[in-house]
């Protein structure tokens, strides 16, 4: 199981995962597909960004709604260092007066393999 946690919140899958914008932290066990054994530890890791691009695109209906495409793209960091890049899109499926939810899926490709997730969130109508 791997874990990221970003700007306090979570989405609990195989990997969770928030917004990028921010810090990352990263710790998890798991064997390749190829059917190497699972570690039994790993050491964490701690990622960040120092700029992740976020960029709205409108599929819908004119104006902010449901089929609205939001793509997200960061060089990851770790210790300051490059270490990788993370790449993410969502998808609007719901639009509330208070909230929307979004689905959608990303990588975060590093130096040692990838890791992909699937999300579905919902966040308040003031957040990205």
């Amino acid at each position: 199981m791997i874990s990221v946690i970003s700007r306090g919140a979570a989405v609990a899958l195989a990997l969770s995962m928030t917004a990028l914008a921010g810090p990352a932290f990263a710790t998890g066990v798991g064997g390749a597909a190829t059917g190497s054994t699972p570690h039994k530890s790993c050491d964490p890791i701690t990622l960040t960004t120092n700029e992740a691009k976020f960029t709205l695109v409108d599929l819908g209906a004119p104006g902010e709604g449901i089929g609205d495409l939001t793509v997200i793209t960061a060089n990851l960091l770790s210790n300051e260092r490059p270490v990788g890049t993370f790449a993410a899109t969502f998808t609007k499926v719901m639009q509330e007066p208070s909230d929307k939810t979004t689905v959608g899926g990303g990588v975060f490709e590093l130096e040692d393999g990838q890791v992909s997730f699937a999300s579905k969130q919902t966040f308040p109508n003031k957040g990205p």
